[in-house]
């Protein structure tokens, strides 16, 4: 026979397990919500306003980004972090120290941007961008980043870190994403064109897919004129002649003889 006394006790046991119960589900971390996925994620190197090639190890060029946006949530900010190494995105990894010589710090934005949008700070690895908040903010965006300077390694591969925010950086994550591109080494060809001159006359010739006059389809030079001679009436017929040089002066065509 349990006794009244052990029973208050073992009544108050349960009641005090309870509540540590309780008081352990209200400190439990509430699930973390991961960002949707940027998709299709390119990154281009380009030629830049300097005439330095796109992948050119510490040239000035031209960052080209294209990528699809999966969310229907409204965005304001997008950000382009630099890394050397990839981050996975939903793992909550961390990004490295920029590329060596990287800086996007002097960084504007090309034409070729999305409208409505403007950088809103920079620094030697980072590039924000915002605009006003754009309601299901999906689908393909494009955006470039000129003046930017490589890494001066050779061949060496680096990452962007794209992510967008809704209420600036300091707000909600909404899509997270990455995209990589690699640093080469020049190559210089050096060669030279023989001087080259083609002139052909035919009834027809014909040009090629890029509207150049192709002097190998030129027909026959016989030509048939319109109507009998007469003495009142002027009969005509057409022909055709076609020529390229390489000179840099040109080419000058003149026409001797009795008509």
């Amino acid at each position: 026979m349990v006794q009244q006394g052990s029973f208050t006790r073992f009544l108050s046991g349960i009641g005090a397990l309870a509540l540590i119960l309780v008081l352990a589900l209200q400190v439990l971390p509430a699930s973390k919500v991961h960002a949707s996925p940027i998709t299709n994620a390119s990154f281009t190197l380009q030629d830049g306003s300097g005439g330095d090639g796109g992948s050119l190890p510490s040239g000035t060029v031209n960052h080209l980004f294209n990528f699809d946006i999966p969310s229907t949530s409204s965005a304001d900010t997008i950000q382009f972090k630099y890394c050397t190494t990839e981050i996975v995105p939903g793992s909550g990894g961390s990004c490295t120290t920029p590329p060596l010589g990287l800086d996007v710090s002097g960084a504007s934005l090309g034409n070729d941007a999305s409208t409505g949008w403007t950088i809103s700070s920079q620094t030697t690895d980072t590039v924000t961008i915002s605009g006003t908040a754009i309601p299901n903010f999906s689908g393909s965006k494009t955006f470039r980043l000129d003046d930017v300077i490589n890494p001066s390694a050779t061949n060496t591969t680096f990452y962007v870190y794209i992510v967008t925010y809704s209420g600036g950086t300091s707000g909600t994550l909404i899509d997270e994403g990455a995209a990589a591109a690699s640093t080469s080494s020049a190559i210089n060809l050096e060669g030279t064109m023989p001087e080259s001159l083609v002139f052909c006359t035919g009834g027809t010739v014909s040009v090629d897919v890029n509207n150049v006059p192709d002097c190998s389809t030129a027909t026959s030079g016989d030509i048939d004129f319109n109507q009998l001679f007469s003495p009142t009436d002027t009969a005509w017929a057409t022909s055709q002649m076609a020529a390229s040089t390489n000179a840099t002066s040109g080419y000058a065509i003149t026409v001797n003889g009795p008509t």
